[in-house]
């Protein structure tokens, strides 16, 4: 788990990396200028992509002893749909650690004029990543019962109140993209 968070830490850095180069021109932002959205006081600007990928995180930890599935759904799912929900949830972390990798190589060759092109991959990358987890999540959802998706969605929605996120005010809106 360390070594998940510690290369979407690395990813981060670099997007922020690329993103400070780009607008060196520009004057430095206030604190004014920088906003926290704290999912336990407004969960609905948490975006689902957001609070979804959290959730598939905390399942896809390490199974040992037991698998990492909250016991809402592991009481609402049974032996195989809690197997899927599993591997959907390792599905959507390797996916993420797989973009994370060809984010870091957008760095090989970073130079003054090809950051604008960079800066527009990174994103496409993140906006990627964004979308597996509610492709993974849409998924999941098909393929269990409505007891499932209730236990599932409750759990996404606890996450979602747990989710913080600071950023700069002109972020917000690609922020919440996708959804």
């Amino acid at each position: 788990m360390k070594r998940l968070r510690f290369g979407v830490a690395l990813v981060y850095l670099m997007l922020t990396a690329v993103s400070v180069v780009h607008t060196q021109d520009k004057p430095p932002t206030s604190d004014s200028d920088i906003i926290t959205i704290d999912g336990a006081k407004n969960p609905e600007l948490i975006p689902n992509w957001a609070a979804w990928l959290e959730a598939f995180r905390f399942m896809a930890a390490p199974a040992a002893p037991v698998e990492p599935i909250p016991t809402t759904i592991y009481l609402a799912t049974s032996r195989e749909q809690r197997a899927l929900i599993r591997k959907e949830a390792m599905f959507v972390i390797a996916q993420e650690r797989e973009l994370g990798q060809r984010a870091l190589k957008l760095q090989d060759g970073l130079t003054a004029e090809n950051v604008p092109e960079r800066s527009d991959q990174a994103d496409v990358l993140e906006l990627k990543r964004r979308q597996a987890a509610l492709d993974a999540r849409d998924r999941l959802l098909a393929k269990l019962p409505v007891e499932g998706q209730i236990a599932v969605r409750e759990f996404a929605e606890h996450v979602r109140k747990g989710y913080k996120a600071t950023m700069v005010k002109s972020k917000l809106a690609q922020f919440l993209l996708p959804e």
